[in-house]
């Protein structure tokens, strides 16, 4: 039941981001590469992993894409799923549902 409560079931994970990417620009580059490949169903939020303490954030490789509903995401996370997609300015990713905490503890 709480498994279908996690925001990860609406999101998509773009994986792979090199370190000397910022955040902003991941932010920039998921947006824009969503609004040209999905427009009918834009993302409600697109953000970044970070890790470590709150005095000492880091950036992972991962950014998302979340979207209004599952099957939206999934849709999308389906349409990019098979290869590695490219970004604007030549930003190399893999497109993958995101991890849901259930998952996450079980791998």
């Amino acid at each position: 039941m709480l498994n279908s409560l996690d925001p990860a079931q609406r999101r998509v994970a773009f994986l792979g981001f090199e370190d000397a990417v910022s955040g902003e620009e991941r932010v920039r580059l998921v947006s824009e590469f969503a609004k040209k490949e999905s427009p009918q169903s834009l993302p409600v939020d697109v953000g970044c992993f970070y890790t470590g303490p709150h005095s000492n954030r880091r950036l992972t490789t991962v950014a998302y894409a979340e979207f209004s509903n599952a099957d939206v995401a999934k849709n999308f996370a389906k349409k990019f799923a098979e290869s590695k997609t490219t970004l604007g300015g030549g930003v190399s990713v893999s497109v993958r549902p995101a991890r849901t905490k259930l998952n996450g503890q079980r791998n």
